[in-house]
C-alpha cells in the first residue's frame, strides 16, 4: 500500500511538472511571436485598425499605400508622428474625395514634433487616404491617428492606388473624367516650414491624353545658388529669376528660391513634393554647383564645406531625393533640369570627386536634362545668364514645340556657340507629348 501511495504521489508530481512545462513553452512561444512577428513588405504599413495606423520604415524602400473609409460630416483630425534612431525619415499623408481631388495633404519628419491636421467635411462621404514615404528614408516607424466622425471597419487593409479609367490600367479606385484647364494658375511666393499648422489644399485633377499631356496644373521649383563661400558663381541667381518668369508666362505656378543652405534646400524639396498634385506636370530646375561621388549626384548648397569625398553626403543634397519626391507624388509628367555642371572648386581641391554629373535614371514619364554631357563641365557664361539656360529660355517660348524638340534645339545652339566644347544631354522616358506653349 505504501508503495502504491508513493507511485501515486510521484505520478501527480510528474503531471504537475508536465503541465508547468507546457505553460512555460506556450508562454515562450507567445513571447517569440510578439517579438518576431514583424509586418512583411506587403503588410507595411499595417491595416488601419481602431482609427490608428502603424508602420515600419525601412531604408531604401518607398511607401505608397491607400486606404478607404467613410468620414463626415464635421471635423476629422489627424495626428502623425515619425520616430527614428537619430536618422532622417519623412512620411506624408494625402486625403482625397470620391472624385480623387485632394482635400488635405501634410507630412511629418523624424526629429520634429507631432504633425496635427484637421479636415472639415460638410457631408458624409467616402474618402481615400494615401500614406507615402520616399525611398531615401532611414529605419524607423510611424503612427497615424484619425479622430472624429469616421466609419472605419475593424481591419481596413490597404487598397490599390487610383487609376485612370481605361482598359490598359489595373483595377482599383477609378479617377473621374478630366477637369477643364484652369486659365489662371496661381503664382506662389517662397514659403518656409509651417511647423505644426494645419495644411489644407483644394485642387482639381489635371487633364491628360494618350498622346498630348495638356495639363495646366503645372508646378515648378526653381533654385539658383550663386553666393558660395568657395567658388562663387555669377549667373545662377539670374538664371533662376529668368527661368521662373518664363515658366510663369507658360502657365506654371512657381516656387522660387535663391542661395539656399542645406536645410533650406531640403525643406524646399519636401515642400515641392507635398504640393505636387496627382496627374499634374512637375518641373524642377537647379542652377549652381553640382558634384558626383561614385556615380551619385549631389546639389551643393551655399555654405557647403567639402574637402573630401565623405563630406558630400553631409554637406550637399543627394539629387536622388528629387526623383523620390516626384515618384511619390504621382505627377503625370516630370521635367528635371540640372544646370549644375559648372567647373567647381570642390573637384579641384579633392581628387576623389568627379567632374560634371553622372547620368540619373529617369522614372516613367520623366525627362532629365543636363547642361552638358556626363562627366563634362558647362560654362557659367559671360553675360547675364549661363549659356545653357539662355538658349533653353529662348526655345521654351517658341509655340508648338514638344519638350524634346525644345531640348534638342537648345543642345544644337549650345554646341554651335561653344564649337562643340559643351553638348547638353538628356535622359528621357516620356510617354506623351508636352508643350510649354501651345497655339
Amino acid at each position: 500500500m505504501k508503495l502504491l501511495n508513493a507511485l501515486h504521489r510521484s505520478s501527480n508530481s510528474a503531471n504537475r511538472l508536465s503541465c508547468r512545462l507546457r505553460w512555460i513553452a506556450l508562454g515562450c512561444l507567445c513571447v517569440a511571436q510578439l517579438v518576431f512577428a514583424q509586418p512583411s513588405s506587403k503588410d507595411n504599413p499595417m491595416p488601419l485598425f481602431n482609427q490608428e495606423l502603424k508602420g515600419n520604415i525601412a531604408p531604401n524602400v518607398s511607401i505608397n499605400r491607400f486606404y478607404t473609409f467613410t468620414a463626415g460630416p464635421g471635423d476629422v483630425s489627424f495626428s502623425l508622428e515619425v520616430k527614428t534612431n537619430e536618422q532622417w525619415s519623412n512620411i506624408g499623408v494625402e486625403i482625397l474625395d470620391a472624385d480623387a481631388q485632394t482635400l488635405i495633404k501634410f507630412d511629418a519628419s523624424s526629429g520634429g514634433d507631432r504633425k496635427d491636421a484637421k479636415l472639415r467635411l460638410d457631408t458624409r462621404q467616402n474618402v481615400l487616404m494615401r500614406v507615402f514615404g520616399p525611398r531615401n528614408n532611414q529605419s524607423g516607424f510611424f503612427t497615424l491617428k484619425v479622430k472624429g466622425p469616421v466609419i472605419i471597419s475593424k481591419n481596413t487593409a490597404p487598397t490599390n492606388p487610383p487609376v485612370r479609367n481605361n482598359t490598359n490600367q489595373p483595377t482599383g479606385p477609378v479617377l473621374p473624367p478630366e477637369k477643364k484647364p484652369n486659365e489662371n494658375p496661381a503664382v506662389s511666393t517662397p514659403a518656409r516650414s509651417d511647423g505644426n499648422s494645419t495644411v489644407v489644399t483644394n485642387s482639381g485633377i489635371s487633364s491628360s491624353s494618350v498622346n498630348e499631356i495638356s495639363s495646366t496644373n503645372r508646378l515648378a521649383l526653381v533654385i539658383g545658388n550663386s553666393n558660395y563661400q568657395v567658388g562663387p558663381l555669377a549667373n545662377p541667381a539670374n538664371d533662376a529669376n529668368a527661368m521662373a518668369q518664363s515658366l510663369r508666362e507658360t502657365g506654371f505656378e512657381v516656387m522660387q528660391y535663391t542661395n539656399l543652405n542645406k536645410r533650406e534646400l531640403e525643406e524646399s524639396l519636401r515642400a515641392f513634393g507635398n504640393k505636387i498634385q496627382r496627374g499634374s506636370v512637375a518641373l524642377f530646375y537647379f542652377a549652381g554647383h553640382g558634384i558626383q561621388v561614385k556615380g551619385v549626384n549631389y546639389l551643393v548648397p551655399v555654405g557647403a564645406k567639402i574637402e573630401k569625398e565623405g563630406d558630400a553626403e553631409y554637406e550637399a543634397v543627394d539629387a536622388g531625393r528629387i526623383m523620390n519626391e516626384l515618384e511619390s507624388a504621382g505627377s503625370r509628367l516630370n521635367i528635371v533640369i540640372l544646370d549644375a555642371c559648372r567647373n567647381n572648386p570642390f573637384v579641384q581641391r579633392t581628387r576623389s570627386l568627379s567632374r560634371g554629373l553622372a547620368v540619373m535614371s529617369a522614372p516613367s514619364g520623366t525627362v532629365v536634362a543636363y547642361a552638358t554631357g556626363p562627366g563634362e563641365v558647362a560654362s557659367d557664361g559671360d553675360g547675364k545668364n549661363g549659356l545653357y539656360t539662355q538658349e533653353l529660355l529662348r526655345h521654351m517660348r517658341e509655340p508648338n514645340l514638344k519638350v524634346e524638340e525644345v531640348l534638342k534645339r537648345t543642345r544644337i545652339a549650345v554646341k554651335e556657340k561653344t564649337n562643340g566644347q559643351q553638348v547638353p544631354w538628356e535622359n528621357t522616358s516620356l510617354d506623351g507629348d508636352f508643350y510649354f506653349v501651345k497655339r
